[in-house]
């Protein structure tokens, strides 16, 4: 047992070499596997629900694994090591619970090709090999990867995933502190996330968004058309006319150029999630290294991109301009910069805390007036003392 006075855990990605083939469609067919076990796991919690039966936990789904894999019409899942099966059931398990508790929508079933990703969390299947940078997994031996750096810590778990561009590998591993890190920075900092200005601090600094998927918005529409135009002549090679959606079931054969041109599309949004992923880690980093105590507005960001269509009866307005708005926020991360500084800054032994964010914006930093008129555009100017500021920066000093 670790004795550790703190435990932190900590993951490492890396890419894998390239696969021989038989490897390659070893790990597809695992994938389609782990589909199938959700899919059916989340169709026998469909029944038991239509019949008003209880929901079954991960200890009741287990054992519905054990009767599958000893089935006859679905015996080849025991070609999967069985841990990875039964962290797809504890996944869709915990799925569930964020459904009952009101902070995720109801589980789907999973499409062909949409990805499960392969964990093992038995330390004795699997290891790691950090001098010669790879990794052995259960039924399928060492596994090469492009060691970027150096695994610290002891390994607990290795999830294999399919992305655009190959397989990657993500090793997480648990390091132990004999002591609590202290912070070497003494500020304390707050910051304002907007549009217009990604991020505004206390300290008057402003940056800059990125926009990552505004800037590449023009050729990733043109992928996307040549995409749509080659699933259409698809349909309608395989008798489906062209105003009427695939039938249920239907699974569609698509031609080399289809899957050419949805690869491209594939590896343009991989680009774009990438860029992004850089610019809030390098802001982050930076953040969590200067301050001991940061703050941030406790932003709910479902409520905040929820579209505004409404229903039949009750038809929303400006609906286009509110989906605008949405795609905005979601391309500047304003969820994922949070989290990353949700972790960073207890490894520096820092704090983050988040602030209501109600009337941040019409508060006046200097005598606390509250007021909507105080707010003009991007110009702060208090009604009560005359105190001007830019408002975002007004704002991450409240």
């Amino acid at each position: 047992m670790n004795s550790a006075a703190v435990i932190h855990r900590k993951a490492y990605r890396y890419r894998l070499r390239s696969l021989p083939g038989a490897t390659d469609r070893t790990l597809r067919r695992w994938e389609g596997c782990c589909r199938k076990v959700w899919n059916l796991a989340l169709a026998e919690q469909q029944r038991l629900r239509a019949i008003g039966g209880k929901h079954a936990g991960y200890v009741a789904m287990a054992k519905w694994l054990t009767a599958w894999r000893a089935g006859a019409e679905t015996a080849y899942l025991s070609d999967v090591p069985v841990h990875v099966l039964q962290n797809v059931l504890r996944a869709l398990d915990t799925a569930f619970q964020r459904f009952f508790q009101k902070s995720g929508g109801y589980p789907k079933f999973k499409r062909y090709g949409e990805t499960c990703g392969l964990r093992e969390t038995d330390v004795k299947c699997f290891s790691v090999d950090v001098a010669n940078g790879r990794i052995r997994f259960p039924k399928l031996g060492w596994l090469r990867y492009r060691c970027s750096r150096y695994v610290e810590g002891i390994p607990k778990s290795a999830t294999l995933r399919l992305e655009a561009d190959g397989w990657y590998v993500s090793i997480q591993v648990e390091i132990g502190l004999a002591s609590p890190p202290v912070p070497d920075a003494t500020a304390i900092g707050a910051a304002d996330r907007g549009i217009t200005n990604f991020l505004a601090t206390d300290r008057g600094q402003l940056v800059v968004p990125l926009h990552a998927h505004r800037n590449s918005l023009f050729r990733l529409r043109r992928y996307q058309r040549a995409c749509a135009r080659k699933i259409e002549a698809a349909k309608v090679a395989a008798g489906v006319p062209k105003d009427q959606p695939f039938p249920k079931g239907f699974r569609l054969q698509p031609s080399n150029r289809l899957r050419q041109a949805q690869a491209r599309v594939a590896r343009m949004h991989q680009k774009i999630a990438r860029q992004r992923a850089d610019f809030l880690h390098k802001l982050s980093s930076e953040l969590a290294d200067q301050h001991a105590v940061f703050c941030i507005e406790d932003l709910k960001m479902q409520n905040m991109t929820a579209s505004a269509a409404g229903t039949a009866d009750a038809p929303g307005c400006r609906v286009r301009q509110k989906a605008g708005l949405n795609r905005s926020i979601l391309d500047q991360g304003w969820g994922e910069f949070g989290r990353h500084l949700e972790y960073k800054l207890p490894w520096r032994g820092g704090q983050l805390i988040k602030v209501p964010a109600a009337y941040t914006s019409q508060t006046c930093s200097a005598c606390g007036h509250v007021h909507a008129d105080n707010r003009r555009d991007e110009q702060f100017r208090c009604l009560a003392c005359g105190h001007t500021d830019h408002a975002d920066v007004n704002a991450a000093k409240n």
